[in-house]
């Protein structure tokens, strides 16, 4: 965050998970990007474009670039980045108690929680998909996505109380 400082508990900004997104893809392609902004342009609009000309931006959309970004947008925002065979089940979870079933980012938080890199805040897999994601948290997901050994093979416990009649019919429980 500036003076050598990581700032663990601070928040993420859109641009900066969009930034460490486009670094990822370039990365994992091989591919040599200069992300020089332009005299007069922000910092990151080299970062957007390359997200944009990537194709990024299909599965969630930003309304502005300088605001936290949320756990569900940074999540679905990674899991867009590499492809699918990147992301190996390695768990079998098809439940996350505070994700709703239509929710238009499920899919893609159940393939990162299957693949090891997301398992919850708590036994049950609660995400919190609303709230911000800190330095620290959204560092434990690039390091996930980036090396395998380190996914988290888990089951989750299923807290029948919290659920609704539909959730339950989802889960096989009902």
């Amino acid at each position: 965050t500036g003076d050598n400082v990581f700032s663990p508990s601070g928040n993420m900004t859109v641009a900066q998970a969009i930034t460490i997104a486009a670094r990822i893809h370039s990365i994992f392609n091989s591919v040599q990007v200069d992300f020089t902004a332009a005299e007069g342009a922000a910092w990151y609009a080299p970062y957007v474009k390359y997200a944009e000309d990537n194709k990024f931006f299909e599965a969630v959309s930003f309304d502005s670039f300088d605001r936290n970004v949320k756990r569900w947008e940074m999540a679905t925002l990674f899991g867009s980045v590499l492809p699918e065979k990147w992301f190996t089940a390695i768990n079998t979870v098809g439940y996350i108690p505070d994700i709703a079933v239509d929710a238009p980012y499920k899919a893609n938080i159940l393939a990162l929680y299957n693949a090891g890199i997301l398992m919850g805040s708590d036994s049950y897999g609660t995400f919190k998909p609303d709230n911000d994601i800190t330095r620290a948290e959204a560092s434990a997901i690039i390091n996930r996505i980036a090396d395998k050994a380190q996914r988290i093979k888990g089951k989750l416990e299923l807290n029948a109380a919290l659920l609704s009649t539909a959730d339950l019919a989802e889960t096989g429980y009902y």
